[in-house]
């Protein structure tokens, strides 16, 4: 998506220093476009977020981790929901603390415990789909597996049906690295059973292949493998696989054990057609001849 005139107005006028809140906030809702310029950003959302307490009640908190620094959080903490319900405060400074933290970057694992602590603050009564979700996350990166496999129950349910399908993948994601073939096993079940109304998109049907032929390795059905690559492979595009590409997980294991080279070169080359080129170029180099 290209800058237009317009927002490069309201960035301007944010790195004037200007109190204008209304071009902060097109700032802030774009700040994936800014592209380097973390200061404008975080001029933003500081700018925002001390005028308004209650920004974080309705506005989308996604861009929080790209533009507020570890300091700023610390100082935002008691400013943000003042003058709300002592449980919806709480909830919204989790909020707060656990978007500010960059998924990009290597998990800080003393921040993680103050954002599972910032969680553990809200009352059960205002736990909602978005609490269960950042708890489970923050447990994810500190690689509390257990933890999180005792909460996902709870976050399946809180969570809309329409969107089940989106922790469903996750959580065959993590069952996955932890190879808890039960696990996996329990809630693929249950994600065959969605509704056909349940929100997906190529991205999750790409994922969702490729940890099934994972599955099937891992309990030695080689002669379903093929079948799951080819279902990986047939995808058109969506916002997430022309931005990060085709999953490579089970082509790389193949690769490695020097199974299946015809059906992963196929495979990598629709994949090529997405992006990841030096990855594929590295895999295509270790399949066997």
């Amino acid at each position: 998506m290209q800058r237009g005139e317009a927002f490069e107005q309201y960035v301007e006028r944010i790195r004037r220093g200007e109190q204008d809140l209304y071009a902060a906030y097109r700032v802030y809702e774009h700040a994936y476009l800014l592209r380097g310029e973390r200061n404008v950003g975080r001029r933003a959302s500081l700018l925002l977020l001390e005028h308004d307490p209650w920004f974080l009640v309705g506005a989308m908190p996604y861009f929080l981790g790209d533009t507020l620094t570890a300091a700023d959080v610390e100082r935002l903490t008691p400013l943000v929901a003042r003058g709300l319900p002592a449980g919806l405060a709480a909830l919204v400074r989790a909020r707060l603390w656990f978007y500010a933290h960059p998924i990009r970057t290597k998990p800080d694992r003393a921040r993680l415990r103050r954002i599972q602590a910032q969680l553990a603050r809200v009352p059960r009564s205002h736990r909602d789909a978005d609490w269960f979700r950042m708890m489970a996350d923050t447990q994810r990166r500190l690689g509390d597996w257990a933890g999180y496999k005792r909460l996902f129950p709870r976050l399946y349910d809180a969570t809309e049906c329409g969107w089940r399908s989106s922790v469903l993948r996750d959580v065959l994601a993590e069952a996955t690295r932890h190879k808890d073939l039960r696990t996996y096993d329990r809630w693929r079940r249950v994600l065959a059973d969605q509704p056909p109304s349940a929100h997906t998109c190529e991205c999750h049907k790409n994922k969702v292949a490729n940890l099934d032929g994972l599955r099937a390795i891992a309990a030695r059905r080689w002669d379903e493998v093929p079948g799951h690559l080819a279902r990986a492979a047939d995808v058109a595009g969506c916002p997430h696989l022309n931005s990060g590409g085709l999953d490579l997980a089970l082509v790389e294991v193949l690769a490695r054990r020097r199974r299946y080279p015809d059906e992963c070169r196929r495979y990598l080359e629709t994949a090529r057609s997405f992006g990841n080129a030096k990855a594929i170029d590295r895999l295509v180099a270790q399949l066997p001849a």
